[in-house]
Formats: structure tokens, C-alpha cells, sequence
């Protein structure tokens, strides 16, 4: 409508002018002077008019496409679930199913990796993209769908994009003994300053306007790329050894800290042994554990970290066009009250009670997976060689009845990892296990692999 107006009176004056200036009609030359000066403010105050109906425009049009505080608050503080240093968020998607997502700094679209809730989406329009990530394997095809609803509590967003995964693409419900239906990332955190509590479990969205300031919090200025954030820090990882450089800030990875070997020529420390990783998007992550000297960054420092080496094959799809020399991940983060302000383009810390606990890597040196209806069904599905695990006579396949005389249906696959690396080194953890269809009694004797 501003455009209208402005078009319509602009054309009428102009004739208006060229009648007097063609009938030179010189005595009225103070007047038409009047005239022009009307007309030219007039002008200017519709094209401010038009300005700040655009801006405006544009608003709203940022409020529908990503999330905003309702009903004019400031901010929302929710419960989340924080599960082998990963942050679990419920969200509503498409008013209908509450799901786990995952917040996850390097997510940059929100994925759903459960393709059993693909039927939540049959009558949408799709297209198909391929995608990649961390793992030795091609891109896959995956489904985008349009037009999606997020909310959470006072927190709403609309039109939004979610990748639908194939299936059996990336099966992280298992390893975290929990449901997980999806990951979720950049969106949140570049409409929001997030602040994130780790011990209480919870997480505050403030307005984006707002300036954070929190006593005894220590600021950082985060670079990005790629939508992901980045600080600086140094690295030792041996007495004499240390390299130097932009870190990416991970949220949505367990360890500690995991280096790329084949930047800066970053070294493989020595003892360390050969480990599976984890999964990522594009398959199975194998490399590397071991122990880096120190981390530093501003004040805060730390010793003995337990490091992640991936194989150049398991990290090829991030390294084409990344600088990243590595990346501090959930281990790291979860010893502090974090701040996230991408809007001002830092990061605040404060060190919390779990700042000098010591970095513990799988004691028992196996993986187990969950399953079942409540994920209560522990099966081992890996054991490293010449681990505590393999020591014991425990194999693959095994599976968990009991743990210290806990029974399977009264404890999390969590609180097993977490029982296992607070166990000390030369103590006994005890226990029964299926095999086939016999039950079996068996002592661990803790040590530290690594």
C-alpha cells in the first residue's frame, strides 16, 4: 500500500508542475516554489514511510521463519536431559508429538533420524538432498519437508525445514539408552542468547536484544564458520609439543576433545590405542584414544585430556573446506555454566562443581547398547582388546542381567558407563549375564586403558 501511494501522488504532482513551468507563468514562481517544497517533503516522508514498512516486513517475516519468544516475553527457562554429556530438548513438532532432539552446535538444519515419524509428514511436499557428515560413507538421499511447526514452552517457530533421514541411517536411541528422535542446532542458537545449566539440567532462552552479563562468568569472542562457533586455544599434547588455533565449539560431541591429525601436523601421542568412535551421519567414526598433555583457553586450563583421534576416512567430508585444527566437545563444556550469545558473538563460562574431575575414558573398554520398550535391554556389542572386559571372560553378545546386584530394569545404560568409569582402578565390578540361554556370574577388575 506504501508503494501504491507513493507511485500515484508522485505522478499527480509532477503534471501539476509541468502546467505552471510550461505556461511560464513567472508571477507565480514563489508559490510554485511553496509548492515544490511541499511536495519534496511530502516525498521524503514517504519514502521513510516505505523504509520502516519494509523493516518492519522484514520482522515479521524473521519472526515466522525462525523461533521467537511469545506473547512478548523475554525468556523461557525449560528441563532438558543431559545423557553421556549430550543435551536432550523436547519439541513439539507440527502440534501433534513431543520428540527428543539434541542440541547440537554443528547441526546446522534440524534432522529428524527416526524415519519410523516419516508418516507425520505423508501429506507434505518433498524434496530430496543428499547429506553427509562424520563417518567413512557416501552422502546418503535424504527427504526435506517444508512448512513445519517447533514449539516449545513460550517458544514457537514456523515454516521450517527438517531432513528426514533414511532408514537405519544413524541409530543414536541405542548408544544413549534413551529415546532420541532428531538433532537440532543452528535455528535455536542464532535466534537466542542460550544459557545452559548442565548440573540442574535445564536451559534459558533469552531475547536475542538482551546483553547478558553474569557475575564471576568469563567472556570469549566466537568466530564463526559455517554457522558453527569457534574459540582460541592451545593445545599441548606432549611436554614438548603444542599447536595453536581455532577450536569448534561442539555441543553435540562426547568427548573432550578430538583432533584432526592431518592439520598442523597434529601427532598421535603416545600410549594410545585404536578405538570405534562413535557414529555419525555418514557411518561408523574408528581412530585413535589417547591422552592430550593440556588445553588452555583465557584462564582456564586443563591436564591429562582424554583425546579423540579419528581416521582421516571418518572426518573427510568436514575437512574440504574447514579450518578447524579440532573440537571441544560436551566433557569439556559440561564442567562450566555456558553461555551461547551468538547474537553479540561471544561465549560466557563459569566453572561449576565438575571443573576438576578427572577425564575417565570406558574403563571396562566395551560398548553396550540398549533396547526393548524403555531401552532396558543391555546388550554388549564390542569389547577392545585386552581390556578389563575381555580380561574378565565377558564377550560379544552378552547380555547385562545384573551389574552389582542392580537389576537391568532399575538402571539406565548411563548410569552403567557411569558406574564403570567411577569404579577405581583395581576394584571389582560384579556381574550376571545371559549367554545363550545360560546365566553366567562374573567379576571386572578395573583399570584405566588409557
Amino acid at each position: 500500500m506504501a508503494y501504491a501511494t507513493f507511485y500515484i501522488t508522485l505522478k499527480f504532482d509532477y503534471k501539476f508542475f509541468l502546467t505552471y513551468y510550461c505556461n511560464n507563468r513567472i508571477r507565480e514562481y514563489p508559490y510554485l516554489l511553496n509548492k515544490m517544497m511541499r511536495i519534496l517533503i511530502y516525498l521524503l516522508f514517504l519514502v521513510w514511510m516505505s523504509i520502516q514498512s519494509l523493516s518492519i516486513f522484514a520482522q515479521d517475516v524473521t519472526q515466522i521463519l525462525g523461533f521467537h519468544l511469545t506473547k512478548g516475553r523475554k525468556t523461557s527457562r525449560i528441563p532438558i536431559k543431559v545423557v553421556n554429556n549430550l543435551i536432550l530438548i523436547p519439541i513439539e513438532v507440527n502440534k501433534t508429538y513431543t520428540l527428543n532432539f539434541i542440541l547440537d552446535t554443528g547441526c546446522h538444519t534440524p534432522i529428524l533420524l527416526d524415519h519410523q515419524l516419516s508418516y507425520l509428514f505423508d501429506d507434505v511436499q518433498k524434496r530430496v538432498v543428499p547429506v553427509k557428515g562424520l563417518g567413512p560413507n557416501e552422502a546418503v538421499d535424504a527427504e526435506v519437508v517444508m512448512n513445519c511447526s517447533f514449539d516449545l514452552p513460550n517458544i514457537t517457530a514456523h515454516q521450517m525445514s527438517l531432513v528426514i533421514l533414511p532408514e537405519n541411517t544413524f541409530d543414536v536411541s541405542s548408544h544413549l539408552g534413551t529415546p532420541v528422535h532428531g538433532i537440532i542446532g543452528y535455528d535455536l542458537f542464532n535466534n537466542f542468547i542460550i544459557e545452559i545449566d548442565y548440573i540442574n539440567e535445564w536451559i534459558q532462552f533469552h531475547h536475542p536484544k538482551k546483553k547478558i552479563k553474569r557475575k564471576k562468568f568469563e567472556s570469549f569472542p566466537l568466530t564463526f564458520e559455517a554457522t558453527k562457533p569457534f574459540i582460541h586455544a592451545k593445545i599441548w599434547l606432549d611436554d614438548t609439543e603444542s599447536i595453536e588455533g581455532n577450536l569448534m565449539l561442539d555441543t553435540g560431541a562426547s568427548y573432550p576433545l578430538t583432533l584432526v591429525q592431518d592439520t598442523s601436523h597434529i601427532q598421535l601421542p603416545s600410549p594410545n590405542l585404536q578405538a570405534y568412535l562413535g557414529t555419525g551421519l555418514s557411518g561408523d567414526l574408528n581412530g585413535h584414544i589417547a591422552r592430550s598433555k593440556g588445553l588452555t583457553f583465557s584462564s582456564f586450563e586443563f591436564e591429562d585430556i582424554i583425546t579423540a583421534f579419528p581416521d582421516t576416512t571418518s572426518v573427510r567430508h568436514i575437512l574440504s573446506n574447514s579450518q578447524r585444527k579440532g573440537t571441544i566437545g560436551g566433557e569439556i563444556l559440561r564442567r562450566f555454566r555456558v553461555v551461547f550469545d551468538y547474537p553479540h558473538q561471544q561465549l560466557l563460562l563459569k566453572k561449576n562443581s565438575r571443573y576438576r574431575a578427572a577425564f575417565e575414558y570406558n574403563k571396562g573398554g566395551m560398548l553396550i547398547q540398549a533396547s526393548g520398550k524403555d531401552f532396558k535391554i543391555f546388550t554388549i556389542k564390542n569389547i577392545d582388546p585386552n581390556s578389563p572386559a575381555a580380561k574378565s571372560g565377558l564377550k560379544k553378545g552378552d547380555q547385562i542381567l545384573k551389574i552389582n546386584g542392580m537389576p537391568h530394569s532399575q538402571i539406565t545404560l548411563n548410569e552403567i558407563y557411569n558406574m564403570l568409569n567411577l569404579t577405581k582402578s583395581g576394584r571389582n565390578v560384579r556381574f550376571h549375564i545371559l549367554r545363550g540361554s545360560k546365566i553366567f556370574k562374573m567379576k571386572m577388575k578395573m583399570e584405566s586403558s588409557i
